[in-house]
């Protein structure tokens, strides 16, 4: 027993070699910083709100997007985004937005912007557009109804009727328009609406002198 007790106390005189192993995981792995940790949720709320169709896409249908969203491929179909669309790519389809640029982009259909559209030299859209402002510099084949103001630029290349309540043209540009203010069309409209009257009252005055 004596010898036990001995060898126990020995024992209990060595240094413990195991006495950190269980140290608690955080201690063991490190731990992002704040400044990192930030940088990841700026990353993942970025990508949340912004897609982007890479060149070697492309998509055989409609699309839809309630985000803002690049185009650098292609889509055979329409393209419905709730926010900014940037094409630099080619959309065989109808377009709407809220607000569009095109660079070196294609759009083949007919296109709508609740706010602004704004091209390029090296774009072109064949179809009709309508957009609240639009600022051009590239190619529209079709006619363009623009509820405030159109500036083309003197590389713009247009061929299509043309109305809209502000309009300016640089000296270069190529135009096969009919150019409407806004207020003229207005003022044509009314004046059309008094001359059917007119002409439904005199039919009236007739039949009842008859």
């Amino acid at each position: 027993m004596f010898r036990n007790r001995k060898k126990q106390e020995e024992l209990d005189d060595e240094p413990a070699f195991f006495e950190n192993v269980a140290a608690p995981a955080t201690e063991m792995i490190p731990q992002p910083k704040q400044e990192e940790v930030e940088k990841m949720e700026n990353k993942q709320t970025i990508s949340a709100e912004e897609s982007v169709l890479t060149e070697d896409v492309t998509i055989n249908g409609d699309l839809e997007c309630d985000c803002s969203l690049t185009i650098l491929g292609t889509v055979n179909g329409s393209v419905h985004c709730g926010k900014d669309l940037l094409v630099k790519g080619q959309i065989n389809g109808d377009v709407t937005a809220m607000n569009l640029e095109l660079r070196n982009g294609q759009i083949e259909g007919n296109v709508v912007c609740t706010n602004s559209l704004t091209m390029d030299r090296e774009c072109s859209i064949r179809g009709n557009v309508s957009a609240g402002e639009c600022l051009t510099d590239g190619q529209i084949y079709g006619n363009l109804m623009i509820a405030e103001d159109l500036h083309v630029q003197k590389n713009a290349w247009i061929e299509g009727d043309i109305t809209a309540k502000q309009f300016s043209v640089l000296q270069g540009a190529h135009l096969e328009s009919k150019i409407v203010m806004i207020e003229q069309a207005a003022a044509e409209e009314t004046a059309e609406e008094k001359e059917i009257e007119e002409v439904f009252q005199t039919a009236d005055e007739e039949e009842a002198s008859n």
